[in-house]
């Protein structure tokens, strides 16, 4: 959730957005004021990357993948069979998302020559993680903002990027970083 005072000649100034139990934006960054990208455009999605996507045992969570499809689902014949398939699926994923990694709007790159252009031998990442989300999603569809009680738009759009460190010697569980970035672009 978000709120605050927003001066930009409409009424009324203090306004709220964000997320509740259902989501009170959409998918997509704003590109002009008062303009969204269209959110089903193909690269309007949520983005997963992780370094070792090409050599990695994906068996675990090529079983979540599985336990989470839609009941009844049916079960093949050859369980493993299936996993590997979901497996290939999600390796897949990972492959096209860091090829495709769409650090032109903003999503996090190592910028080793600090030029904002993602050049070859830079890659996708941050904080070191081994494993990186990206999304962005804005707030100015107000059908969507009535669902979180916000009755107007912001215009703002954020970007979210969770982190998780595979391999952390002093705690055995999964580490997770979200910092946000929100901008006005409405």
């Amino acid at each position: 959730m978000w709120g605050g005072y927003v001066y930009d000649s409409q009424m009324p100034e203090l306004r709220v957005g964000g997320q509740r139990y259902i989501a009170g934006t959409v998918p997509g960054r704003i590109i002009s004021p008062g303009v969204a990208e269209n959110p089903n455009s193909r690269d309007v999605r949520i983005w997963r990357i992780r370094r070792d996507y090409q050599t990695v045992d994906l068996a675990a969570e090529a079983i979540d993948v599985f336990k989470a499809l839609p009941r009844p689902h049916p079960i093949a014949a050859d369980s493993l069979a299936a996993l590997a398939k979901i497996a290939d699926s999600l390796r897949a994923a990972y492959a096209r998302d860091w090829r495709e990694w769409p650090w032109q709007k903003g999503a996090p790159f190592y910028d080793i020559n600090h030029n904002g252009v993602m050049d070859a031998g830079e890659a996708p990442g941050l904080f070191d993680a081994d494993q990186v989300v990206w999304f962005v999603a804005n707030d100015l569809d107000a059908q969507v903002l009535l669902t979180t009680a916000a009755i107007w738009t912001v215009g703002l759009h954020f970007t979210s990027y969770p982190c998780r460190q595979l391999a952390m010697p002093f705690f055995p569980t999964k580490f997770w970083a979200t910092p946000r970035r929100y901008t006005n672009k409405g």
